[in-house]
Protein backbone atom coordinates (compact mmCIF):
# COMPACT_ATOMS: atom_id res chain seq x y z
CA UNK A 1 0.00 0.00 0.00
CA UNK A 2 1.55 3.43 -1.11
CA UNK A 3 -0.14 5.85 1.40
CA UNK A 4 0.46 9.55 0.82
CA UNK A 5 -0.94 10.92 4.81
CA UNK A 6 0.60 9.35 7.59
CA UNK A 7 0.74 10.69 11.18
CA UNK A 8 3.25 9.13 13.61
CA UNK A 9 2.28 10.06 17.28
CA UNK A 10 4.77 8.86 20.21
CA UNK A 11 3.28 7.97 23.68
CA UNK A 12 4.12 11.35 25.31
CA UNK A 13 1.85 13.23 22.03
CA UNK A 14 -0.48 14.19 25.10
CA UNK A 15 2.31 16.27 27.17
CA UNK A 16 4.57 17.43 23.80
CA UNK A 17 1.92 17.78 21.49
CA UNK A 18 3.95 16.53 18.89
CA UNK A 19 3.56 14.44 15.74
CA UNK A 20 5.16 13.96 12.85
CA UNK A 21 4.36 13.58 9.10
CA UNK A 22 6.55 12.72 5.39
CA UNK A 23 6.51 15.04 2.98
CA UNK A 24 7.35 12.95 -0.36
CA UNK A 25 7.83 15.47 -2.76
CA UNK A 26 10.37 17.31 -4.05
CA UNK A 27 12.43 14.39 -1.83
CA UNK A 28 11.13 11.98 0.84
CA UNK A 29 11.46 13.83 4.38
CA UNK A 30 10.25 13.53 7.77
CA UNK A 31 7.92 16.88 9.29
CA UNK A 32 7.86 17.61 12.66
CA UNK A 33 4.86 20.11 13.62
CA UNK A 34 3.78 20.99 17.00
CA UNK A 35 -0.36 20.93 17.07
CA UNK A 36 -2.55 23.47 18.79
CA UNK A 37 -6.18 23.36 19.21
CA UNK A 38 -7.27 26.70 17.75
CA UNK A 39 -4.66 27.06 15.21
CA UNK A 40 -5.07 26.73 11.30
CA UNK A 41 -2.39 24.13 10.80
CA UNK A 42 -3.92 21.55 8.25
CA UNK A 43 -2.84 17.90 10.12
CA UNK A 44 -2.79 16.50 6.08
CA UNK A 45 -2.07 18.93 3.84
CA UNK A 46 -3.16 18.90 -0.02
CA UNK A 47 0.34 17.59 -1.55
CA UNK A 48 -1.02 16.76 -4.77
CA UNK A 49 -1.47 20.20 -5.86
CA UNK A 50 2.29 21.28 -6.27
CA UNK A 51 4.53 18.26 -6.57
CA UNK A 52 7.56 20.91 -5.93
CA UNK A 53 9.84 20.09 -9.22
CA UNK A 54 9.69 15.97 -8.12
CA UNK A 55 11.02 13.71 -10.91
CA UNK A 56 8.82 11.27 -11.63
CA UNK A 57 9.96 7.56 -12.69
CA UNK A 58 8.05 6.99 -16.53
CA UNK A 59 8.41 5.10 -19.27
CA UNK A 60 7.29 6.56 -22.97
CA UNK A 61 6.33 4.22 -25.30
CA UNK A 62 3.46 3.99 -28.13
CA UNK A 63 3.33 5.02 -31.44
CA UNK A 64 2.02 7.99 -33.58
CA UNK A 65 0.11 9.92 -33.61
CA UNK A 66 -0.74 9.02 -29.53
CA UNK A 67 3.29 10.28 -29.33
CA UNK A 68 4.92 12.06 -31.13
CA UNK A 69 8.81 13.15 -30.76
CA UNK A 70 11.21 15.78 -32.55
CA UNK A 71 14.11 18.14 -32.23
CA UNK A 72 12.60 21.85 -32.69
CA UNK A 73 15.60 24.18 -32.14
CA UNK A 74 17.70 21.64 -30.69
CA UNK A 75 15.34 21.08 -27.98
CA UNK A 76 13.18 17.86 -28.02
CA UNK A 77 9.56 18.41 -27.94
CA UNK A 78 6.78 15.57 -27.84
CA UNK A 79 3.60 15.85 -29.14
CA UNK A 80 0.59 13.70 -30.09
CA UNK A 81 -2.46 12.93 -27.50
CA UNK A 82 -0.20 11.42 -25.60
CA UNK A 83 2.48 13.99 -25.56
CA UNK A 84 0.94 16.86 -25.04
CA UNK A 85 -1.05 15.54 -22.20
CA UNK A 86 2.25 14.64 -20.16
CA UNK A 87 3.30 18.31 -20.85
CA UNK A 88 0.35 19.44 -19.33
CA UNK A 89 0.91 17.03 -16.12
CA UNK A 90 4.00 17.86 -15.64
CA UNK A 91 3.01 21.62 -16.13
CA UNK A 92 0.18 21.96 -13.95
CA UNK A 93 1.09 19.82 -10.91
CA UNK A 94 5.14 21.17 -11.20
CA UNK A 95 7.24 18.35 -11.57
CA UNK A 96 9.01 15.80 -14.64
CA UNK A 97 9.28 12.78 -16.13
CA UNK A 98 12.66 11.13 -15.52
CA UNK A 99 13.14 7.49 -17.50
CA UNK A 100 15.12 5.23 -15.87
CA UNK A 101 15.06 2.77 -18.77
CA UNK A 102 17.12 4.26 -21.53
CA UNK A 103 15.84 3.78 -24.74
CA UNK A 104 17.91 3.36 -27.53
CA UNK A 105 16.69 7.19 -29.21
CA UNK A 106 14.24 9.40 -26.97
CA UNK A 107 12.10 9.81 -30.33
CA UNK A 108 12.02 5.63 -30.29
CA UNK A 109 9.03 4.48 -28.19
CA UNK A 110 9.21 0.85 -26.48
CA UNK A 111 5.57 -0.72 -27.52
CA UNK A 112 2.85 -1.27 -25.04
CA UNK A 113 3.78 -4.70 -23.72
CA UNK A 114 6.99 -3.60 -22.44
CA UNK A 115 5.40 -0.19 -20.48
CA UNK A 116 3.35 -2.61 -18.98
CA UNK A 117 5.78 -4.58 -17.89
CA UNK A 118 7.82 -1.73 -16.18
CA UNK A 119 4.36 -0.83 -14.49
CA UNK A 120 4.41 -4.04 -12.72
CA UNK A 121 7.64 -4.85 -12.23
CA UNK A 122 7.87 -1.29 -10.19
CA UNK A 123 10.84 -0.27 -12.68
CA UNK A 124 8.28 2.90 -13.03
CA UNK A 125 6.17 4.42 -11.52
CA UNK A 126 3.62 4.64 -14.63
CA UNK A 127 3.72 4.28 -18.01
CA UNK A 128 3.21 7.55 -20.49
CA UNK A 129 1.96 4.67 -22.84
CA UNK A 130 -1.99 4.04 -23.86
CA UNK A 131 -2.65 0.50 -23.99
CA UNK A 132 -5.88 -1.70 -23.41
CA UNK A 133 -6.95 -3.54 -20.15
CA UNK A 134 -5.15 -6.39 -20.36
CA UNK A 135 -5.73 -10.44 -18.62
CA UNK A 136 -5.82 -10.56 -15.54
CA UNK A 137 -6.40 -7.32 -14.78
CA UNK A 138 -4.13 -4.56 -13.92
CA UNK A 139 -4.00 -0.91 -12.78
CA UNK A 140 -5.39 1.44 -15.54
CA UNK A 141 -6.55 5.08 -15.26
CA UNK A 142 -10.09 6.39 -16.78
CA UNK A 143 -10.26 5.40 -20.36
CA UNK A 144 -8.26 8.46 -21.87
CA UNK A 145 -9.65 7.37 -25.54
CA UNK A 146 -12.20 5.13 -26.80
CA UNK A 147 -11.56 3.81 -30.17
CA UNK A 148 -12.59 0.82 -32.60
CA UNK A 149 -10.24 -1.82 -33.67
CA UNK A 150 -10.82 -2.43 -37.48
CA UNK A 151 -9.63 -3.72 -40.86
CA UNK A 152 -7.90 -1.17 -43.34
CA UNK A 153 -8.46 -2.53 -46.79
CA UNK A 154 -7.50 -1.28 -50.12
CA UNK A 155 -10.59 0.44 -52.02
CA UNK A 156 -11.88 -2.11 -54.69
CA UNK A 157 -8.73 -2.21 -57.68
CA UNK A 158 -10.21 -1.03 -61.16
CA UNK A 159 -11.76 -3.26 -63.40
CA UNK A 160 -9.02 -4.74 -65.58
CA UNK A 161 -9.32 -3.11 -69.02
CA UNK A 162 -9.76 -6.35 -71.06
CA UNK A 163 -13.08 -7.21 -68.92
CA UNK A 164 -14.53 -4.15 -70.31
CA UNK A 165 -15.75 -5.17 -73.72
CA UNK A 166 -17.99 -8.00 -71.52
CA UNK A 167 -19.07 -5.99 -68.40
CA UNK A 168 -20.74 -3.57 -71.41
CA UNK A 169 -23.72 -6.34 -71.97
CA UNK A 170 -25.25 -7.14 -69.46
CA UNK A 171 -26.53 -10.84 -69.57
CA UNK A 172 -30.03 -9.86 -69.70
CA UNK A 173 -29.64 -6.76 -72.03
CA UNK A 174 -27.45 -9.54 -74.14
CA UNK A 175 -30.44 -11.74 -74.33
CA UNK A 176 -33.09 -9.26 -75.11
CA UNK A 177 -30.88 -7.76 -78.31
CA UNK A 178 -30.25 -11.52 -79.95
CA UNK A 179 -34.19 -11.52 -79.22
CA UNK A 180 -35.13 -8.52 -81.19
CA UNK A 181 -32.39 -9.50 -83.55
CA UNK A 182 -34.32 -13.13 -84.13
CA UNK A 183 -37.18 -11.56 -84.17
CA UNK A 184 -36.64 -9.05 -87.01
CA UNK A 185 -34.66 -11.65 -88.80
CA UNK A 186 -37.57 -13.93 -89.03
CA UNK A 187 -39.91 -11.18 -90.19
CA UNK A 188 -37.89 -10.32 -92.77
CA UNK A 189 -37.23 -13.34 -94.37
CA UNK A 190 -41.19 -14.66 -93.82
CA UNK A 191 -41.63 -10.85 -96.05
CA UNK A 192 -38.84 -11.42 -98.81
CA UNK A 193 -40.64 -15.39 -98.79
CA UNK A 194 -44.26 -14.08 -99.02
CA UNK A 195 -43.23 -11.51 -101.93
CA UNK A 196 -41.42 -14.56 -103.80
CA UNK A 197 -37.58 -14.32 -103.03
CA UNK A 198 -35.56 -17.01 -102.07
CA UNK A 199 -35.02 -17.10 -98.71
CA UNK A 200 -32.70 -19.73 -96.86
CA UNK A 201 -33.93 -22.11 -93.73
CA UNK A 202 -31.19 -20.05 -91.96
CA UNK A 203 -32.31 -16.52 -92.27
CA UNK A 204 -35.26 -17.13 -90.58
CA UNK A 205 -32.92 -17.45 -87.40
CA UNK A 206 -30.45 -14.99 -88.50
CA UNK A 207 -30.52 -12.92 -91.38
CA UNK A 208 -27.24 -11.53 -92.87
CA UNK A 209 -28.55 -8.32 -93.64
CA UNK A 210 -30.44 -7.85 -90.16
CA UNK A 211 -27.11 -8.86 -88.93
CA UNK A 212 -24.73 -6.58 -90.36
CA UNK A 213 -27.54 -3.66 -89.85
CA UNK A 214 -27.48 -4.11 -86.26
CA UNK A 215 -23.53 -4.36 -85.93
CA UNK A 216 -23.55 -0.69 -88.03
CA UNK A 217 -21.98 -2.31 -91.57
CA UNK A 218 -23.65 -1.89 -94.98
CA UNK A 219 -25.98 -4.65 -96.10
CA UNK A 220 -27.74 -5.44 -99.69
CA UNK A 221 -31.34 -4.91 -100.25
CA UNK A 222 -33.36 -6.36 -102.76
CA UNK A 223 -34.09 -5.07 -106.78
CA UNK A 224 -37.03 -2.79 -105.84
CA UNK A 225 -38.14 -3.84 -102.49
CA UNK A 226 -41.58 -3.55 -101.55
CA UNK A 227 -42.71 -1.27 -98.91
CA UNK A 228 -42.72 -3.63 -96.05
CA UNK A 229 -39.46 -5.23 -96.66
CA UNK A 230 -38.34 -1.05 -96.53
CA UNK A 231 -39.87 -0.36 -93.28
CA UNK A 232 -37.91 -3.75 -92.23
CA UNK A 233 -34.69 -2.28 -93.49
CA UNK A 234 -35.49 0.77 -91.86
CA UNK A 235 -36.04 -0.72 -88.64
CA UNK A 236 -33.13 -2.13 -88.69
CA UNK A 237 -31.23 0.92 -89.21
CA UNK A 238 -32.41 2.40 -86.08
CA UNK A 239 -31.86 -0.26 -83.67
CA UNK A 240 -28.77 -0.71 -85.53
CA UNK A 241 -28.09 2.97 -84.75
CA UNK A 242 -29.48 2.24 -81.29
CA UNK A 243 -27.41 -0.59 -80.31
CA UNK A 244 -24.01 0.98 -81.67
CA UNK A 245 -24.66 4.12 -79.53
CA UNK A 246 -25.67 2.13 -76.33
CA UNK A 247 -22.32 0.02 -76.78
CA UNK A 248 -20.23 3.60 -77.75
CA UNK A 249 -21.41 5.17 -74.65
CA UNK A 250 -21.18 2.51 -71.70
CA UNK A 251 -17.62 1.54 -73.29
CA UNK A 252 -16.66 5.20 -73.11
CA UNK A 253 -17.85 6.14 -69.91
CA UNK A 254 -15.80 2.53 -69.05
CA UNK A 255 -13.11 3.91 -70.38
CA UNK A 256 -13.05 7.52 -68.56
CA UNK A 257 -14.10 6.15 -64.96
CA UNK A 258 -13.22 2.59 -64.44
CA UNK A 259 -15.47 -0.01 -62.93
CA UNK A 260 -14.39 -1.13 -59.43
CA UNK A 261 -14.28 -4.89 -58.69
CA UNK A 262 -16.81 -5.77 -55.85
CA UNK A 263 -16.15 -5.41 -52.51
CA UNK A 264 -15.51 -7.89 -49.57
CA UNK A 265 -19.20 -8.64 -48.29
CA UNK A 266 -17.85 -10.82 -45.54
CA UNK A 267 -14.77 -12.03 -43.56
CA UNK A 268 -15.15 -15.44 -45.95
CA UNK A 269 -14.79 -13.00 -48.94
CA UNK A 270 -11.96 -11.58 -47.65
CA UNK A 271 -10.10 -14.92 -46.64
CA UNK A 272 -10.88 -16.89 -49.85
CA UNK A 273 -9.10 -13.59 -51.89
CA UNK A 274 -5.19 -12.98 -52.18
CA UNK A 275 -5.54 -10.49 -49.80
CA UNK A 276 -2.95 -10.80 -46.87
CA UNK A 277 -3.65 -8.57 -43.61
CA UNK A 278 -0.84 -7.37 -41.76
CA UNK A 279 -0.84 -8.14 -37.83
CA UNK A 280 1.44 -7.47 -35.16
CA UNK A 281 2.25 -11.13 -33.72
CA UNK A 282 0.97 -9.25 -29.87
CA UNK A 283 -2.26 -8.09 -31.29
CA UNK A 284 -2.88 -10.92 -33.65
CA UNK A 285 -2.73 -13.24 -30.22
CA UNK A 286 -5.12 -10.77 -27.93
CA UNK A 287 -7.44 -11.29 -31.36
CA UNK A 288 -7.29 -14.77 -31.56
CA UNK A 289 -7.29 -14.79 -27.40
CA UNK A 290 -10.51 -13.13 -27.04
CA UNK A 291 -12.38 -14.09 -30.47
CA UNK A 292 -11.61 -17.80 -31.20
CA UNK A 293 -13.75 -17.50 -34.12
CA UNK A 294 -10.91 -15.39 -36.04
CA UNK A 295 -8.78 -19.11 -35.64
CA UNK A 296 -10.23 -20.67 -38.91
CA UNK A 297 -8.85 -17.07 -40.62
CA UNK A 298 -5.37 -17.88 -39.79
CA UNK A 299 -3.82 -18.02 -43.42
CA UNK A 300 -5.68 -14.55 -43.68
CA UNK A 301 -3.06 -12.98 -41.57
CA UNK A 302 0.55 -11.95 -42.33
CA UNK A 303 1.57 -12.13 -38.78
CA UNK A 304 4.90 -9.86 -38.14
CA UNK A 305 6.74 -10.33 -35.16
CA UNK A 306 8.99 -7.13 -35.15
CA UNK A 307 7.26 -4.23 -34.27
CA UNK A 308 9.45 -1.91 -36.26
CA UNK A 309 8.50 -3.72 -39.52
CA UNK A 310 5.12 -3.82 -38.89
CA UNK A 311 5.24 -0.21 -38.35
CA UNK A 312 7.18 0.18 -41.67
CA UNK A 313 4.36 -1.86 -43.46
CA UNK A 314 1.46 0.09 -41.78
CA UNK A 315 2.70 3.11 -43.12
CA UNK A 316 3.59 2.24 -46.58
CA UNK A 317 0.48 2.25 -48.21
CA UNK A 318 0.86 -0.86 -49.86
CA UNK A 319 -2.24 -1.86 -51.66
CA UNK A 320 -1.00 -5.33 -51.75
CA UNK A 321 -2.20 -5.66 -47.81
CA UNK A 322 -4.80 -5.08 -45.47
CA UNK A 323 -3.65 -3.43 -42.05
CA UNK A 324 -5.15 -3.63 -38.27
CA UNK A 325 -5.81 -0.45 -37.78
CA UNK A 326 -7.61 1.72 -35.14
CA UNK A 327 -9.64 5.05 -35.14
CA UNK A 328 -7.23 7.16 -34.12
CA UNK A 329 -4.25 6.51 -36.71
CA UNK A 330 -7.29 6.14 -38.64
CA UNK A 331 -7.70 9.82 -38.46
CA UNK A 332 -4.09 10.55 -39.21
CA UNK A 333 -4.37 8.22 -42.30
CA UNK A 334 -7.69 10.17 -43.64
CA UNK A 335 -6.09 13.52 -43.28
CA UNK A 336 -2.90 12.20 -45.35
CA UNK A 337 -5.11 10.59 -48.14
CA UNK A 338 -7.09 14.01 -48.72
CA UNK A 339 -3.57 14.86 -50.57
CA UNK A 340 -4.03 12.28 -52.91
CA UNK A 341 -5.48 12.19 -56.00
CA UNK A 342 -7.89 9.29 -55.33
CA UNK A 343 -7.82 7.57 -52.04
CA UNK A 344 -5.95 3.88 -51.07
CA UNK A 345 -7.58 2.86 -48.41
CA UNK A 346 -10.76 2.85 -46.28
CA UNK A 347 -11.51 1.37 -43.33
CA UNK A 348 -14.77 -1.00 -42.80
CA UNK A 349 -16.82 -0.38 -40.07
CA UNK A 350 -18.60 -4.20 -41.14
CA UNK A 351 -15.24 -5.05 -40.77
CA UNK A 352 -14.43 -4.17 -36.95
CA UNK A 353 -12.84 -7.03 -34.17
CA UNK A 354 -13.55 -4.56 -31.16
CA UNK A 355 -15.94 -1.26 -30.83
CA UNK A 356 -15.40 1.09 -27.90
CA UNK A 357 -12.29 0.16 -26.58
CA UNK A 358 -10.94 1.86 -23.44
CA UNK A 359 -7.35 3.52 -23.64
CA UNK A 360 -5.73 4.19 -20.40
CA UNK A 361 -2.49 4.78 -18.98
CA UNK A 362 -1.04 1.80 -17.01
CA UNK A 363 -0.40 2.78 -12.91
CA UNK A 364 0.11 0.95 -10.14
CA UNK A 365 -3.23 0.45 -8.36
CA UNK A 366 -2.24 2.27 -5.12
CA UNK A 367 -0.14 4.98 -6.81
CA UNK A 368 -0.41 8.28 -4.78
CA UNK A 369 -0.53 9.59 -7.97
CA UNK A 370 -4.15 8.24 -9.25
CA UNK A 371 -6.22 11.33 -8.41
CA UNK A 372 -4.30 14.06 -9.98
CA UNK A 373 -4.16 11.90 -13.14
CA UNK A 374 -7.65 11.12 -12.99
CA UNK A 375 -9.21 14.56 -13.00
CA UNK A 376 -6.89 15.66 -15.44
CA UNK A 377 -8.11 13.31 -17.65
CA UNK A 378 -12.02 14.55 -17.28
CA UNK A 379 -10.84 18.21 -17.29
CA UNK A 380 -9.39 17.56 -20.60
CA UNK A 381 -12.20 15.76 -22.48
CA UNK A 382 -14.68 18.28 -20.84
CA UNK A 383 -12.73 21.41 -22.50
CA UNK A 384 -12.27 18.95 -25.88
CA UNK A 385 -8.68 19.15 -25.48
CA UNK A 386 -7.88 15.43 -26.00
CA UNK A 387 -10.34 15.70 -29.00
CA UNK A 388 -8.94 18.90 -30.41
CA UNK A 389 -5.04 17.06 -30.12
CA UNK A 390 -6.49 13.87 -32.03
CA UNK A 391 -7.50 16.12 -34.84
CA UNK A 392 -3.99 18.23 -34.95
CA UNK A 393 -1.83 15.19 -35.11
CA UNK A 394 -1.56 14.84 -39.04
CA UNK A 395 -0.51 18.68 -39.00
CA UNK A 396 1.76 17.69 -35.95
CA UNK A 397 3.26 14.78 -38.18
CA UNK A 398 4.05 17.49 -40.61
CA UNK A 399 5.79 19.58 -38.51
CA UNK A 400 7.66 16.80 -36.92
CA UNK A 401 8.84 15.82 -40.39
CA UNK A 402 7.61 12.10 -39.98
CA UNK A 403 5.13 12.94 -42.99
CA UNK A 404 5.18 15.06 -46.02
CA UNK A 405 2.61 16.08 -48.37
CA UNK A 406 3.39 13.70 -51.17
CA UNK A 407 0.70 11.94 -53.23
CA UNK A 408 1.42 8.29 -52.67
CA UNK A 409 -1.74 7.43 -55.29
CA UNK A 410 -0.53 5.87 -58.36
CA UNK A 411 -1.04 8.68 -61.32
CA UNK A 412 -3.61 8.08 -63.78
CA UNK A 413 -2.32 9.10 -67.52
CA UNK A 414 -2.95 8.30 -70.69
CA UNK A 415 -2.17 4.99 -71.87
CA UNK A 416 -2.56 4.00 -75.67
CA UNK A 417 -4.57 0.70 -75.81
CA UNK A 418 -2.02 -2.61 -76.13
CA UNK A 419 -2.28 -5.95 -77.38
CA UNK A 420 -3.65 -7.11 -74.15
CA UNK A 421 -6.24 -4.64 -73.85
CA UNK A 422 -8.02 -6.51 -76.40
CA UNK A 423 -7.44 -9.78 -75.09
CA UNK A 424 -11.05 -11.08 -75.47
CA UNK A 425 -11.26 -10.38 -78.76
CA UNK A 426 -8.85 -11.87 -80.07
CA UNK A 427 -10.55 -14.61 -77.93
CA UNK A 428 -13.63 -14.14 -80.00
CA UNK A 429 -11.75 -13.88 -83.13
CA UNK A 430 -9.74 -17.36 -82.62
CA UNK A 431 -13.09 -19.09 -81.74
CA UNK A 432 -14.72 -17.70 -84.74
CA UNK A 433 -11.45 -18.17 -87.23
CA UNK A 434 -11.62 -22.01 -85.74
CA UNK A 435 -15.44 -22.46 -86.04
CA UNK A 436 -14.96 -20.63 -89.70
CA UNK A 437 -12.05 -23.62 -90.84
CA UNK A 438 -14.24 -26.34 -89.22
CA UNK A 439 -17.14 -25.42 -91.35
CA UNK A 440 -15.14 -24.68 -94.09
CA UNK A 441 -13.33 -27.98 -93.56
CA UNK A 442 -16.81 -29.68 -93.49
CA UNK A 443 -17.94 -28.33 -96.77
CA UNK A 444 -14.64 -29.29 -98.38
CA UNK A 445 -15.34 -33.04 -97.29
CA UNK A 446 -19.03 -33.07 -98.03
CA UNK A 447 -17.96 -31.73 -101.55
CA UNK A 448 -15.48 -34.27 -102.38
CA UNK A 449 -17.82 -37.05 -101.01
CA UNK A 450 -20.44 -35.65 -103.60
CA UNK A 451 -18.40 -35.79 -106.42
CA UNK A 452 -16.82 -39.23 -105.25
CA UNK A 453 -20.44 -40.78 -105.59
CA UNK A 454 -21.50 -38.97 -108.18
CA UNK A 455 -18.05 -40.85 -109.86
CA UNK A 456 -18.82 -43.86 -108.90
CA UNK A 457 -22.56 -43.95 -110.15
CA UNK A 458 -21.04 -42.28 -113.64
CA UNK A 459 -18.60 -45.42 -113.65
CA UNK A 460 -21.23 -47.85 -113.32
Amino acid sequence: MKMLNVLVLFADHEITQTFYRYSPFPHLQVEESLYEPNSSLEIFPNRLRNFLGYRMPMIIGGTSPRMIAYYKRGTLVYEGTVGHFMDVFQRKYNFSFVQPLRQTSPTVFAPSMQTVAAVRNNSVEMSMALTFPTIPPFGFTYPYEQMNWCLMLPVEADVPTPEYYTRVFDLQAFLVALSTLVVISSLLAMTLWLHGYQVAPYDFLLHESCLRGVLGQSFVEVHRAPTLVRGIYLEICVLGILITAWYNSYFSAYVTAAPKQLPYRSYDDLFASSLKVVAWTPEYAELIGRLAEFRRYDSMFMVVPDFSRYISLRDSFNTKYGYMMHTTKWMVVTEQQKVFSKPLFRMREDFCFFNNIPFGFPIHENSVFIEPILTLIMELAETGLSLHWMQSAFSELIDAGELHFLDLSPLREFRAMQLMDLQYVWYGFGFMSALSSIVWLLEVVVVRHRLHTQSRRLAK
